[in-house]
């Protein structure tokens, strides 16, 4: 019956020119055992090679710290006042938005709230287009805002008109 793993291990023994099979690890382990004694012989005899630079370990970097100067401050200011949003304005300065917050903060700049998706005064007209058969999507891309926003304000404007009836 024909083995692999004997047959490869055959092949090895005469690769390595070795006779018996029961002398494998012990002329293997002799065999490497000179063969790192040259190497280190060789290196006390002229040193390490210079030329190669050693490998130094590799880890990811750390957080990389974006520090503002006093005129980006007042760029970002600018922009905010300008309409920019808190999250646009980030982006550009490649910054977390609640750092830009707190710059604008620091600078005594009233922030925005958020507003609803739908301007109250429309909701009346955003629950006449969901009557005619329009999807929350439809009606999210008419006020560029989520179809979930917009499910929420009809939600909310139903829950009113139902408790006022």
């Amino acid at each position: 019956m024909w083995a692999p793993a004997a047959y490869a291990a055959g092949r090895r023994r005469r690769q390595l020119g070795l006779q018996r099979p029961g002398l494998l690890a012990g002329q293997l382990t002799q065999r490497w055992t000179h063969s790192v004694w040259r190497q280190i012989e060789k290196l006390l005899a002229t040193g390490p090679d210079s030329s190669v630079p050693r490998p130094r370990p590799s880890r990811p970097p750390r957080q990389i710290q974006v520090r503002l100067t006093a005129d980006q401050v007042a760029e970002l200011v600018g922009q905010y006042q300008a309409g920019a949003s808190i999250a646009v304005v980030a982006r550009r300065f490649h910054i977390n938005h609640e750092t830009a917050a707190r710059h604008l903060k620091a600078a005594g700049i009233q922030t925005r709230q958020p507003g609803p998706a739908i301007p109250p005064d429309e909701v009346a007209y955003a629950i006449e287009l969901r009557a005619q058969g329009m999807s929350y999507g439809q009606i999210a891309k008419i006020y560029s805002c989520s179809d979930t926003s917009v499910r929420n304000v009809l939600l909310r404007a139903a829950a009113i008109s139902s408790s006022a009836k």
